[in-house]
């Protein structure tokens, strides 16, 4: 696992772009796909903007997520040396929630990947990634990253504290 941030002012133009009338949020009922479950946890609607899924031929990277993925590509070579493509790029937005526990524990995809968590604004509604009895929490902050083994289950949370949570999900 990676832990990054980018420079301020890049994340400032990714949370000015997210946080803006410019996204055409799409309200999904569940934080997950009902197929993707691998075990228990709260489940709670979110709203999602996707950029990038190769299943459903969407491709639209805005300027400051592209200015983002190449900053990210240069800080961490070693991740991206056999770097194929895109499967999908996302945002995800879950409001006010009461509770902060684990939403539901999951992976994106079946096919060996990446995944990669940049959190656009700095809230509670923290990241658990699960590896055998281990858990990281990561908690969110405006340019923070975390990168790691698409196999790996992991969950979001719901901010009890903040207005939102907002992160983009990367799987490549």
């Amino acid at each position: 696992m990676i832990i990054g941030n980018v420079s301020d002012n890049i994340s400032d133009s990714i949370k000015d772009y997210f946080e803006s009338a410019y996204i055409n949020w799409i309200y999904n009922n569940s934080t997950i796909h009902k197929n993707d479950i691998t075990s228990d946890g709260i489940d709670c609607p979110q709203f999602v903007f996707t950029m990038v899924d190769t299943e459903r031929n969407i491709n639209f990277l805005p300027d400051c997520v592209i200015n983002l993925w190449r900053q990210l590509v240069k800080d961490n070579p070693t991740v991206f040396e056999n770097f194929v493509t895109l499967s999908r790029v996302k945002a995800n937005m879950v409001t006010r929630g009461t509770t902060s526990l684990p939403h539901v524990k999951h992976i994106d995809q079946y096919d060996h990947h990446i995944v990669l968590i940049y959190y656009v604004n700095d809230c509670d509604g923290d990241t658990y990634i699960y590896n055998d009895d281990a858990c990281s929490c990561i908690t969110p902050k405006q340019g923070k990253y975390v990168i790691f083994d698409g196999s790996l289950i992991h969950a979001g949370s719901s901010p009890i504290h903040s207005n939102h949570r907002i992160v983009l999900n990367f799987n490549f």
